[in-house]
């Protein structure tokens, strides 16, 4: 029963890495760490992996140490390749909330988010992109100050999830 179970993971890992992914770079909203092991199970799916395949030559760039191999548990360093719908910034949505609560309000969304003051801007700007989970974080936040809007960010983009 072993040796059948093993031999369907092998035709499985087999199989999705023979299927095609449509990896697109310039959905790469940042440089990232490369993996360059193509024998990992996972590599097929692996944005590290990906990105090292589309990449031009170069002389020097980050690596995940390739000493380090997967588990059954899976890669720490694996990155998926699923494109997510990004928010971009808030700021035009701030404005609905009543001017005596804006401190408790940026504060909370720091709060929500983990993230400190400076970090807090760079997401109500939009230079940092906002995951769905953290998309409905902040839209939380916002209805807990009335706040109810349907556009609630100020744009949306197609990106690879890349962490900071």
């Amino acid at each position: 029963a072993e040796a059948l179970s093993a031999q369907t993971d092998v035709r499985l890992i087999k199989y999705l890495n023979a299927m095609a992914v449509d990896f697109r770079p310039e959905l790469m909203l940042k440089s990232i760490v490369y993996c360059a092991l193509a024998d990992c199970p996972r590599s097929t799916f692996c944005l590290r992996y990906l990105a090292y395949k589309a990449s031009d030559p170069f002389w020097t760039h980050a690596f995940v140490d390739p000493r380090i191999q997967p588990t059954e548990q899976g890669c720490s360093q694996y990155l998926s390749s699923e494109v997510q719908r990004m928010g971009r910034g808030f700021r035009a949505s701030m404005q609905l909330v009543r001017y005596g609560s804006i401190s408790t309000f940026r504060g909370r969304i720091a709060d929500e988010l983990g993230c400190g003051r400076s970090h807090f801007y760079r997401y109500a700007t939009g230079e940092y992109p906002l995951t769905l989970e953290q998309q409905a974080i902040v839209r939380s936040v916002f209805e807990e100050f009335d706040v109810n809007k349907e556009d609630l960010f100020d744009a949306y983009e197609d990106a690879y999830y890349l962490p900071y």
